[in-house]
């Protein structure tokens, strides 16, 4: 565009210049032409370049978004990972108290299973609130995905 401007200035130049015209009004005349022609080359190059400005705005807008949602699917990949950590600790938690039961005596079994009880209402709890969240997380995290995949195709 900046080349289109600089040959059109250069064209006009040799036309007014050059002596092909005749008096000081074709003189003028051709002036006032190239003049014409020199602005609205100007606002053309401004438009391109405003519209330029505009696109690599969108296209940094959009990155932003990326990299948003980016973040966001790594925070839930970790909230998931810690829900995996957690199931893990439950087991460990149910093997422990398996490991209490058969060998402990039957009047420590008769004085504990009221604990047991308690500890495996507890665990059976949190468990199935874990199991719930990382459920809700796994949707999360797909429906992100989705997001991520329509952003990065727009």
């Amino acid at each position: 565009m900046v080349q289109e401007l600089k040959e059109k200035v250069s064209e006009l130049e040799k036309k007014v210049l050059g002596g092909n015209l005749q008096s000081a009004e074709d003189q003028a005349k051709a002036l006032q032409g190239a003049e014409k022609e020199v602005n609205a080359l100007e606002g053309k190059l401004k438009r391109l370049e405003s519209e330029e400005a505009h696109r690599v705005a969108a296209d940094q807008a959009e990155h932003r978004k990326v990299v948003a949602l980016e973040a966001k699917d790594e925070a839930l990949r970790g909230r998931i990972r810690k829900g995996a950590a957690d199931d893990k600790e439950v087991e460990k938690l149910r093997r422990r108290m398996k490991e209490i039961e058969s060998s402990s005596k039957e009047h420590a079994k008769a004085a504990a299973s009221g604990e047991i009880s308690r500890i495996k209402q507890s665990l059976g709890a949190k468990l199935t609130a874990e199991k719930a969240h990382v459920r809700e997380l796994q949707a999360q995290n797909q429906r992100l995905r989705g997001e991520l995949e329509d952003g990065g195709s727009g």
